[in-house]
């Protein structure tokens, strides 16, 4: 009997033991999959600048003080971001080469600089670099960064690493020798137009590489970083390079950036985003010091009133149907003058404007028109226009304008002087065109600019009220 009972226990006992083993080991694997992922997320930042080199990282001075030689230093930095979304390694990360760490590595970043002793062949082995890059990335989309003034190397590399960051895709930092001081804010300045002639031949190089390669740039700037930008649209209208472009806290002039932005001329998709604070205080300061008139990130009225459209023909936008330069009473290897530009505006009910016959490069529209000069007419719903001789193609600033949208991210600008990066904000309106869980977006009216932007433009205040909502958006909690 007691060998029966013994017999009878002993597999009960094994069972009872297997039982707990398995449970020990389902344990420790639940413990191993719930173990926190790694503090800081180590980003490539690809990079391009002109600024001079000073030890392990890059200054505030250009490259060249005179004489020029137009050329860049390239590299890559690698640079430790936060990882605020508990981002654990896996397959894209592989993809778009970031590692993790659990210490912050202090000083500059480490880089991996290409030898710069060989101006053609160093920027040759950076478009390699970027070529190889979007290959395993997996994508033909690559984030192009400008950043502001008052930003020293180091810190626009980490902005642009956040960037990259939430938009989980490559990014290229463009980084002009700025001066890491409010008090070099004139230096910037005058920096940031020389560095003009640089990004232009950026985007040039960029031009050229699409023609071997895919690529749909997504274009990124701050501040001051927004003028490189405007300023090259001349050179990049309707060659649809740039995907999408987010313009963060924009410090131009609102009304040269209309001037700039006319001559723009969008194929398939596109946006534009303006992102505004009325908590910034930089940007007043920068009104202040150019005379009191706004700046494009203070966010004052619509960013066009259509009811100026008519006044719009007189504008002539800087490119030809194919994103080449408009051939406007330019002269030829010959010698000869091609003939002047004819303006047409007409009304919605197709009658002709009063104002035909304007003037132009000395020539009235009514002359020459046996060459077939280009004709610009302004329909009722925007301005549209066609240039003959180039294929009858017509565009439409309408299709413009209902690409641009102002997001207001109050809600979001953080620190006593604002004019912050809403990186996650940018990544969420970029990857779902909505703000990140826990924030929605709601129509808004545009105010005529913060109380200090009023402050330090009384003069222009009555002209800045009243203004259509247009496409404008602010940020706000999903629970208001």
């Amino acid at each position: 009997m007691l060998r029966t009972q013994s017999s009878w226990r002993r597999p009960t006992f094994c069972l009872a033991l297997a039982g707990a083993f398995f449970a020990a080991i389902s344990l420790a694997l639940s413990t191993m999959a719930v173990e926190p992922p790694d503090k800081f997320v180590v980003v490539p930042v690809y990079f391009l600048t002109d600024r001079n080199r000073t030890g392990e990282t890059f200054g505030s001075q250009r490259k060249y003080i005179t004489h020029c030689k137009h050329d860049m230093y390239y590299g890559t930095a690698y640079v430790p971001v936060a990882n605020k979304e508990l981002k654990s390694k896996n397959e894209k990360f592989a993809k778009l080469g970031w590692t993790t760490s659990n210490t912050l590595h202090r000083g500059p970043s480490v880089k991996r600089r290409i030898d710069d002793s060989n101006p053609v062949e160093s920027k040759k082995q950076f478009f390699e670099l970027i070529a190889h890059v979007l290959d395993q990335s997996g994508k033909n989309e690559l984030g192009v960064f400008v950043h502001g003034a008052d930003d020293a190397f180091e810190d626009a590399a980490s902005d642009a690493a956040q960037l990259s960051y939430y938009l989980e895709r490559p990014i290229v930092l463009y980084s002009w020798p700025s001066v890491p001081k409010m008090l070099g804010y004139m230096i910037d300045g005058g920096n940031n137009e020389y560095s003009q002639g640089h990004f232009n031949m950026f985007l040039s190089d960029l031009l050229q590489f699409r023609e071997h390669h895919p690529l749909e740039v997504i274009m990124l700037s701050h501040s001051m970083g927004n003028r490189l930008v405007v300023r090259s649209v001349p050179l990049i209208a309707g060659t649809e390079l740039i995907k999408d472009a987010e313009l963060i806290s924009p410090d131009v002039d609102e009304e040269t950036f209309k001037h700039y932005i006319l001559g723009m001329r969008y194929g398939k998709g596109g946006t534009l985003r303006l992102y505004v604070s009325y908590r910034d205080k930089m940007l007043p300061l920068s009104q202040m010091l150019y005379g009191g008139y706004y700046r494009l990130g203070e966010g004052v009225g619509a960013i066009f009133d259509r009811s100026q459209l008519p006044a719009l023909r007189s504008i002539v936008p800087p490119g030809g149907a194919a994103g080449k330069p408009a051939s406007i009473s330019a002269s030829t290897d010959s010698g000869a003058t091609q003939p002047p530009v004819r303006i047409e505006a007409s009304t919605t009910d197709g009658a002709a404007d009063p104002a035909e016959g304007t003037t132009i490069n000395g020539a009235k529209s009514g002359e020459g028109e046996s060459a077939s000069p280009p004709k610009f007419g302004l329909s009722g719903n925007g301005l549209s226009f066609t240039i003959n001789g180039e294929g009858g193609q017509t565009f439409d600033l309408s299709k413009l304008l209902n690409r641009i949208e102002g997001i207001n991210f109050t809600a979001l600008d953080t620190g006593f002087s604002g004019h912050s990066i809403p990186f996650k904000l940018i990544g969420s309106m970029l990857a779902t065109d909505s703000p990140p869980p826990g924030y929605k977006l709601v129509p808004a009216k545009m105010r005529s600019g913060s109380k200090l932007a009023r402050f330090f433009s009384r003069k222009m205040r009555a002209a800045a009220n009243g203004s259509n909502a247009g496409a404008w958006q602010a940020v706000v909690k999903a629970d208001q």
